[in-house]
């Protein structure tokens, strides 16, 4: 089976390490004796990501392909929160249904899969940021408490580095496409999916909408 996609920063870094290239959802050729097999009536929100997972347990090599491209239209304004809800919702009800299943494989001898683990595990980005700022204001919290500032200098510097990795990111696969003044957007398009991440608490997203995109003449 092959990958392939306009963005290559992904793709491409798990194939080098002959590990499983993630299932994008668009741009994959599977020969039909694979698509045959695969599960594919799961009702998942997120039925590519399981679908990469599933393929990369039973040992179906996925591969990306740098010599094609796919584009598609681009989401309308009006379905982005709809479509970010799914992903979203949906790549983390992945992470805790499959963390175990590749942690197992991992260990009968499949040690390739740790990455995949690894990579399922991380959360998105700007989840990812308010916790990290969560535990920030825990950790001087703390400080302020006569407990120390050992938990507010640690997750400064986990801070620290992940804009580093964010900088490095950019430099490296986003610029051409993004001017660096688009960076100092972030704040904002964190707020802005503060109510997509408040809705994992009891209500998460178990629906699978289709993506209103825009059309072309």
């Amino acid at each position: 089976m092959r990958v392939s996609d306009k963005e290559p920063c992904t793709p491409t870094r798990p194939s080098q390490v002959r590990c499983p290239c993630p299932v994008a959802g668009h741009g994959d050729g599977i020969s039909w004796s694979i698509f045959d097999a695969a599960p594919l009536a799961s009702g998942n929100i997120v039925e590519d990501l399981e679908l990469g997972i599933e393929l990369a347990i039973a040992g179906v090599p996925i591969k990306f392909s740098e010599s094609t491209c796919f584009r598609s239209a681009a989401t309308t304004g009006a379905a982005l929160a709809t479509q970010r809800t799914r992903w979203e919702h949906g790549a983390i009800g992945i992470a805790t249904r499959y963390s175990a299943r590749l942690l197992l494989a991992a260990v009968r001898g499949r040690p390739q899969l740790i990455l995949v683990l690894l990579d399922l595990c991380v959360p998105p980005v700007a989840l990812l940021t308010l916790i990290l700022f969560v535990l920030a204001l825990a950790g001087l919290g703390i400080g302020l408490a006569g407990g120390g500032f050992g938990v507010l200098v640690t997750i400064g510097a986990e801070i620290a580095w992940m804009a580093v990795a964010l900088l490095l990111a950019w430099w490296r696969f986003g610029r051409r496409a993004l001017p660096a003044t688009t960076l100092l957007q972030l704040p904002a398009y964190i707020v802005w999916k503060l109510p997509i991440y408040l809705r994992l608490i009891g209500r998460r997203e178990r629906r699978w909408i289709r993506t209103a995109r825009k059309t072309t003449p």
